[in-house]
């Protein structure tokens, strides 16, 4: 009888993924969240930074308006 795969019964390797393929894949998933959240800080902080220049310009406008008014 001819089947196509491997037979599980008449192999010395049965199915299924070995050591080596899992820890490959874990690899290759921990690079990419490493990946990820390396991006995610930088983009946080560069909003951070926005958010306080952007309050600096409102404090300042509001102490030259009190300046100039008297």
């Amino acid at each position: 009888m001819n089947s196509i795969g491997r037979n599980n019964l008449d192999s010395p390797y049965p199915g299924g993924f070995t050591l080596i393929e899992l820890l490959v894949v874990l690899l290759i998933l921990a690079i990419g969240i490493a990946l990820i959240v390396g991006v995610a800080t930088t983009v946080q902080e560069t909003a951070r930074a926005e958010e306080t220049k952007n309050i600096q310009r409102v404090v300042l406008a509001g102490l030259k308006a009190y300046y100039l008014s008297g």
